[in-house]
């Protein structure tokens, strides 16, 4: 396939004054390297601000004014595989979603998430899976039924969510632009045209505070935009966390009754992203 026919990819990377950590920037040449004959990384930018949602902002801006099909979040303290680029991506180029992230656990040890895990039988070495919570927020109606929408495509599948964290996610540019007529434009210099939009509102809201990944999700909400989590078939971490990979999300909440039977399948469309 030319350059030219490739599914064009913005891989935007906010990092404020804290630079990379060489877990980072391994993940990062390996992308390069790997998935260049798949995708075209038409741009690859890292935001200087100490500011993270003014930095997204400006990413996406400069990634839309690049001409950018999707647009790939990725923070700068994650360690991943270009499979794993490829398990949020491939379903945006192929019309099946337009909004996927990778479940990625926090930085911080929950012990009584540790103890949990060891009374379940789970064995020393796969503890390291079990020891922080992930950042995905399934919708209340799929909470309260326990059958969460879901689909395959590729052997990877994928939950319905409310939210998810942007260490690692993929959107649609289409999705961005749908997004960005719904929010607030600032001058912004750093983007092509002066113009960025205030698409990661953080500030309080149903009784708790919420942070510029929350904000993204509530705006993709408002416009109407399912959000997905690539639920099994990536392992993506934070370098220096507590979890640095986690893969048990999906298996835990089978354990407390979650159903993924075909009532939940969702048909795939094909759409353009």
């Amino acid at each position: 396939m030319s350059t030219e026919t490739l599914p064009r990819v913005a891989l935007c990377t906010p990092h404020g004054a804290g630079g990379f950590g060489p877990g980072y920037l391994r993940s990062f040449v390996r992308t390069y390297a790997v998935l260049k004959s798949e995708f075209t990384i038409v741009q690859a930018d890292f935001g200087p601000s100490s500011l993270v949602a003014l930095n997204r902002n400006s990413l996406v801006a400069i990634a839309l004014h690049a001409g950018a099909d999707v647009v790939l979040q990725v923070d700068a303290d994650q360690v991943w595989s270009p499979d794993d680029v490829r398990a949020v991506v491939e379903p945006i180029v192929a019309g099946h979603a337009r909004f996927v992230g990778a479940p990625i656990a926090g930085r911080v040890v929950d012990w009584q998430r540790v103890h949990a895990a060891c009374a379940r039988g789970v064995p020393p070495e796969e503890l390291h899976r079990h020891g922080a919570r992930v950042n995905v927020q399934l919708r209340s109606e799929d909470i309260e039924t326990k059958r969460p929408r879901w689909f395959r495509f590729r052997e990877r599948f994928f939950v319905r969510c409310y939210t998810v964290g942007l260490g690692l996610t993929a959107i649609s540019a289409s999705a961005l632009r749908e997004m960005a007529a719904l929010v607030p434009a600032y001058p912004e210099p750093l983007a092509p045209g002066g113009i960025a939009w205030d698409l990661h509102p953080q500030g309080a809201s149903a009784a708790h505070y919420c942070g510029e990944d929350s904000g993204l999700c509530m705006v993709a909400e408002r416009a109407g935009i399912e959000r997905w989590v690539c639920a099994q078939g990536t392992d993506v971490g934070h370098e220096l966390g507590s979890n640095r990979f986690h893969q048990a999300w999906l298996a835990e909440l089978i354990a407390d009754d979650y159903r993924f039977d075909e009532d939940g399948a969702v048909a795939l469309t094909g759409a353009a992203p």
